[in-house]
């Protein structure tokens, strides 16, 4: 497979990896009734990163986009994804607890804004910097709106205990 292959794979792979991420917080939303609302938006928002995230590729595509030879590790990303196909499992069977779910969700958004994936796209087009800036800022709203969720869940639950 050629470089262009390889970066394109990776890319399709990123969006897929946010469309799982997407569907764990859907599972989270249906078995975990005191948050569905929170957990159903942020799944919502996830489906928007593959959107965004499949653009990038076409504008990778098309070369308004350039990335570094070898950036990608095709191999991490699959790892990756094979990590959250276990987490959903466990979502789906209802082996994750309120505090269990907030704090993978804490994790993986964290993991992925310092991943700063973003940065791996070189461009001198605006239209691209702007989808780049949206996404790198909804992962950081990501990460503030479940670190609240958070810290008032364990502030609630040390009160009750």
């Amino acid at each position: 497979m050629n470089e262009v292959d390889i970066n394109s794979n990776s890319i399709e792979q990123l969006a897929v990896i946010e469309e799982i991420i997407a569907d764990i917080y859907a599972t989270y939303s249906r078995t975990i009734p005191e948050f569905s609302e929170f957990w159903n938006g942020i799944s919502v928002e996830e489906l928007h990163h593959a959107s965004w995230v499949r653009t990038l590729l076409h504008m990778y595509q098309a070369g308004k986009i350039f990335i570094e030879e070898g950036r990608f590790s095709l191999d991490t990303i699959l790892t990756f994804q094979t990590y959250l196909r276990e987490l959903r499992t466990d979502a789906q069977l209802g082996k994750t607890t309120a505090i269990g779910a907030l704090s993978v969700a804490r994790d993986l958004e964290g993991t992925l804004a310092e991943s700063s994936f973003h940065q791996v796209f070189a461009t001198d087009s605006r239209e691209v910097g702007e989808l780049l800036n949206r996404l790198r800022h909804s992962t950081e709203k990501h990460v503030e709106r479940i670190e609240h969720v958070w810290q008032e869940y364990k502030k609630t639950s040390t009160l009750e205990n």
